[in-house]
């Protein structure tokens, strides 16, 4: 799973904390890989929305994928809906290959994935 954040309010939005709060008690997340990006028009990134969403998918048993992305001044990286930075659309592609990985085979303990 892939969750993309802008940071309010030096959070997450609401709707997104509302969205993850309704699946804490569920179980839906546990043992699943999740990357998680942010985005922020400061030179952060989002990094304190990012935080509590990593926090909280930790409590949830979510498998993060470590290093999330973060996207620092953010209107000017993306512009009508589209990331249009270079750089940042290569970081993303790393990510989401990372994630990719993530969510393959698990490997037991001395024992190659089939």
């Amino acid at each position: 799973m892939l969750i993309a954040t802008p940071e309010y309010a030096n959070g997450t939005s609401g709707v997104l904390k509302n969205a993850l709060e309704w699946l804490v008690g569920g179980g839906q997340l546990y043992d699943k890989p999740v990357a998680v990006v942010s985005a922020s028009p400061s030179a952060l990134g989002g990094d304190r929305a990012q935080a509590w969403v990593r926090e909280t998918l930790t409590m949830m048993g979510a498998r993060l994928v470590p290093d999330g992305l973060l996207i620092p001044q953010a209107t000017a990286r993306i512009q009508d809906g589209r990331l249009v930075d270079g750089a940042t659309v290569k970081e993303l592609d790393e990510l989401l290959a990372r994630l990719y990985e993530a969510g393959g085979p698990r490997h037991e303990a001395g024992r190659p994935a089939a």
